[in-house]
């Protein structure tokens, strides 16, 4: 998967969720979250798990 660009996905924590555009510019870059109003979402301190699936399977993905 080519993880340099931008993508969408979710911002999971706390119990809710939101819609986010990520972005990485390079390789070594961080990898930075944004919503919908374009702002970057500030992650919650400590241990942080990134998912990520295949454009074609994103269907499968089911957040309760």
């Amino acid at each position: 998967m080519d993880m340099v660009g931008q993508g969408e996905g979710y911002y999971v924590s706390g119990g809710n969720y939101i819609p986010v555009t990520w972005k990485k510019k390079s390789e070594k870059d961080m990898t930075r979250y944004y919503n919908a109003k374009g702002e970057e979402v500030k992650l919650n301190p400590g241990k942080i798990w990134i998912q990520v699936y295949p454009e074609n399977r994103k269907n499968e993905v089911i957040i309760k």
